[in-house]
């Protein structure tokens, strides 16, 4: 048999052997007192970390729930912006007039229908080439004077179709902050 006891602040493990054929008891007394201190001592820890978790798990869902928000509002926002370049592209795409978007190498980034239509696909071609079959720029262009003075500028073009076009060239930053030219 035996117990834990205690005797003031101190703890003791008491074991009582009942020793065979001398119908005698054996008395063993072992000083547990760390033992039940560091016990108390973890019960304690293990209850102010737990009180810790909950309040970090409480945290951890609020966080989760305000992450979910505004990925929401994100998606949202995403949404509404691919409907606006949607729409400002079919804007773009129905005009009755050409427009493109000129690097300083001659270079067409963007071309709506109109001019695609007209003038074909550049398919990586400078435009002097693949309009004008030229290799070198055409002396009579006026279009990348707006990158020297920084403002718009209107002129005449004769082009490969023998017609005349009314032409506006405008200085633009890319989004990625390239310098264009939106003719």
């Amino acid at each position: 048999f035996s117990r834990d006891v205690s005797i003031g602040a101190a703890f003791y493990k008491q074991t009582w052997y009942l020793v065979p054929n001398t119908q005698r008891v054996r008395i063993y007394s072992t000083d547990i007192t760390d033992r039940i201190e560091a016990e108390a001592a973890l019960r304690e820890l293990n209850a102010r970390l737990e009180e810790t978790v909950d309040v970090r798990t409480q945290e951890l869902h609020k966080a989760n729930e305000n992450l979910k928000q505004d990925v929401a509002r994100r998606m949202q926002v995403e949404d509404a912006l691919q409907a606006e370049k949607q729409r400002f592209n079919q804007v773009l795409e129905i005009l009755p007039a050409y427009l493109i978007l000129l690097t300083p190498d001659y270079h067409v980034s963007f071309a709506n229908r109109y001019f695609r239509e007209h003038f074909g696909e550049s398919y990586g071609r400078p435009c002097f080439e693949y309009l004008f079959g030229r290799s070198e720029p055409c002396e009579i262009c006026e279009t990348f004077k707006t990158l020297d003075i920084k403002k718009p500028i209107h002129w005449e073009w004769t082009g490969p179709d023998q017609r005349i076009y009314d032409v506006f060239d405008y200085p633009f930053t890319d989004v990625d902050g390239s310098l264009l030219i939106l003719e």
